[in-house]
């Protein structure tokens, strides 16, 4: 079967696989296997899928993706890994890792951070060191103060040698 309408599209099938060519798009189909090639130029594209096996290019991504795996280069020089439950990302001023329980960020807001599901540990862009665990235990050290607190019990010292103490109802 071949068909060619007002829309300048021009499709060819026999019954099991198709060919078609719709304005910049040239798409060929059989079964779950399909090479969609975009010649726009704007952003011109190949595709390659096989069932929910993907494989793309563009001016924006080269991209495989297996299942729910995945491999990613996008614009601005990143790399995107998923795997599993496992999440690599890298760009060129930061990059992270997960596992669903334990992260590493390194770069952006914080010079590291490490956690898991209730420890955090930071080193902060103004070169302070903290540590949380939960809500109820913190520790932070900076150029300029010492900070504690534990459960409802909170202690500072600070570079002007000030020294607080609180056990939630005095201070």
């Amino acid at each position: 079967l071949a068909a060619y309408n007002t829309s300048k599209s021009l499709s060819f099938s026999d019954g099991t696989r198709k060919m078609e060519f719709v304005g910049t798009k040239m798409e060929i189909t059989d079964g779950s296997n399909k090479l969609a090639v975009e010649s726009d130029a704007t952003n011109p594209s190949i595709e390659l899928t096989n069932g929910s096996n993907v494989m793309k290019v563009n001016k924006t991504e080269a991209s495989l993706v297996v299942g729910t795996n995945s491999l990613k280069f996008v614009t601005g020089n990143k790399l995107k890994v998923k795997y599993d439950k496992y999440n690599l990302d890298i760009s060129k001023d930061k990059a992270s890792y997960s596992d669903g329980t334990y992260s590493v960020n390194l770069g952006g807001d914080q010079l590291l951070k490490l956690n898991d599901k209730t420890k955090t540990f930071l080193v902060n862009n103004d070169q302070s060191v903290e540590f949380n665990e939960g809500t109820n235990t913190k520790i932070k050290l900076s150029k300029t103060e010492l900070d504690f607190k534990y459960d409802k019990y909170l202690a500072a010292y600070n570079t002007s040698k000030s020294l607080s103490f609180s056990d939630g109802t005095r201070k």
